[in-house]
């Protein structure tokens, strides 16, 4: 069998051919790279609307966690039994108020913002996780100051990552 001659390029010209003809599957390639930075900008939009819903829900929150922590902290006393979980549902009240409030005047993204709502809500959730005593509903407040944490925290690491 004999090696034939005329394919192989004879010329440099020749041999860059390839370059001036398009090439379909790059297209695909730049399609994904404009849907990924569509995609990173709708994810802003999502934690902008995340922060003023759970802001507006904090808010909210606070009324119910404050009378829920009156009425605990009057059941502590009435009982004797020396539990604080009356007085810990008020401190919770009062960071998820502050978080509320942190949450919704820096929903725009700030790195600042984010800190504060971190704080806030991480002390929100460590008084309420440490000490619920029989007041078994402020786990649950203290579950949503720490979902509100959490999520500050990734908006905090995607504000990093964008600059």
């Amino acid at each position: 069998m004999l090696l034939d001659i005329s394919i192989i390029p004879q010329t440099s010209e020749e041999l860059f051919y390839f370059v001036t003809k398009r090439i379909p599957y790059l297209c695909g390639f730049w399609r994904f790279a404009n849907d990924y930075n569509k995609n990173t900008e709708e994810r802003g939009i999502l934690m902008k609307t995340w922060k003023l819903v759970s802001g507006i829900l904090s808010i909210i929150l606070f009324i119910v966690v404050a009378f829920q922590s009156c009425a605990a902290g009057v059941a502590n006393t009435l009982t004797e039994n020396g539990e604080v979980g009356g007085s810990a549902g008020i401190v919770v009240a009062i960071m998820m108020l502050a978080g509320g409030i942190v949450s919704i005047a820096t929903r725009k993204g700030s790195k600042g913002g984010n800190i504060a709502l971190i704080v806030l809500f991480g002390i929100g959730a460590l008084f309420g996780f440490s000490l619920a005593g029989s007041y078994a509903d402020l786990n649950i407040w203290a579950g949503w100051c720490a979902i509100n944490a959490i999520l500050a925290i990734v908006a905090l690491i995607k504000g990093k990552r964008k600059e």
